[in-house]
């Protein structure tokens, strides 16, 4: 399950951008083309130009139909990701007001806090960000974005606190979160990139087998090779390989 559309998404983003131009007055058809040119932005490689598509739509939606909460969580979380924060959270809470498929609120909201957080706005808060993703996490728990969302902002907490050996619940709750991530039909870029999330948890939790198991998958794939040859050299160094270790590291 997921909070947004993934499968076929480029075919789907054709046959609604299709029907949208044959049916300009169909608010749900445009709310959904919204949604998918927002998937493609947020997890596709789609980036800035189809976050602006898909604002223009959830504008084009909010023209006709002020109330609706699902447009208003699209303007704000495309807001959000192009640093236009005070207008992300104008939408935002309308969107609360209005009510909308609750995880989703709840993922956009945490999902300003940290992008607030991160370009040092004061009203940004990672407690308050993991506490939004983890209410996204209940009201929809087999949904997969916001378990990998959770799954990195702990691991980041953790990371912050001290390293994983100081607070090791933290990385527990993180590797969980990806566990759960994982049982859903995940994207393989996303899946990829929780697996190379967890060999790394694992390799800063001593667990050097499920470190090797879960790194070694991803010496395969392109985006992760370099990085996962990297790890596995120390994976295999702390487990006395160092013939192995040699080879990963050069």
């Amino acid at each position: 399950m997921s909070l947004f559309p993934h499968q076929k998404l480029d075919w789907n983003l054709s046959r609604l951008e299709k029907r949208v131009d044959e049916s300009r007055d169909d608010v749900q058809t445009r709310v959904d083309f919204a949604l998918a040119c927002l998937s493609r932005a947020l997890f596709h490689g789609g980036d800035e130009p189809w976050l602006n598509r898909a604002l223009t739509q959830a504008r084009r939606v909010l023209q006709q139909d002020p109330a609706n909460g699902v447009a208003h969580v699209v303007a704000g979380l495309a807001l959000t990701r192009l640093d236009r924060l005070e207008a992300a959270a104008q939408h935002l809470a309308e969107a609360e007001r209005a009510n909308p498929v609750p995880a989703l609120a709840h993922y956009a909201r945490g999902r300003w806090h940290e992008q607030a957080r991160k370009v040092g706005d004061a009203d940004g808060d990672r407690h308050l960000a993991v506490r939004e993703i983890e209410a996204a996490c209940r009201a929809e728990p087999d949904a997969w974005e916001p378990h990998a969302l959770l799954a990195e902002l702990l691991w980041e907490r953790a990371q912050e606190a001290g390293g994983p050996a100081k607070v090791p619940r933290l990385v527990e709750r993180s590797q969980f979160h990806a566990v759960r991530a994982l049982e859903s039909e995940v994207p393989s870029t996303q899946r990829a990139a929780l697996r190379y999330h967890l060999g790394i948890t694992c390799l800063h939790g001593q667990k050097y087998a499920e470190a090797n198991k879960l790194l070694t998958e991803l010496v395969e794939d392109d985006t992760w090779r370099v990085r996962a040859q990297y790890y596995l050299g120390l994976v295999n160094y702390h487990t006395g390989r160092y013939k192995n270790a040699i080879l990963y590291l050069r």
